[in-house]
């Protein structure tokens, strides 16, 4: 039986938000329990609710809570960058290039490392 090699996604990933790119690497065991907690404190546990809704606004809430937890943990510079206390400060035009960078290139990325990371459990 063969064995195809499995080809690695890059170790990184740059994102472009404003005039800044960064350069994220996979987020460590602490950055990943960091983000999946300031997901559910931000929604006050009804993040994974939001996935149902069929209204805009709730899916867009959705969009916005996994970009801005997932950049605020991965890129501390940023709310500094953009001259922000928060990055719940801005409006959803102004957020809408940090949503498009996670759903078009940080999210598939990520992707690739959980079904690398998660291939032998059943």
């Amino acid at each position: 039986m063969e064995t195809k090699e499995k080809q690695m996604p890059a170790k990184s990933v740059d994102i472009k938000i404003g005039d800044n790119t960064y350069t994220i690497n996979f987020p460590t065991n602490g950055q990943l329990i960091d983000i999946e907690r300031r997901k559910i404190n931000l929604t006050d546990g009804t993040h994974k609710e939001m996935l149902t809704s069929v209204q805009q606004s709730t899916q867009q809430a959705y969009l916005l809570v996994e970009a801005i937890t997932t950049f605020s943990v991965l890129i501390p510079d940023l709310t500094k960058d953009l001259n922000v206390k928060s990055l719940l400060d801005i409006t959803p035009m102004q957020s809408k290039g940090m949503v498009t960078e996670y759903i078009k290139k940080y999210y598939p990325w990520f992707n690739q490392w959980m079904a690398i990371i998660n291939e032998d459990v059943e």
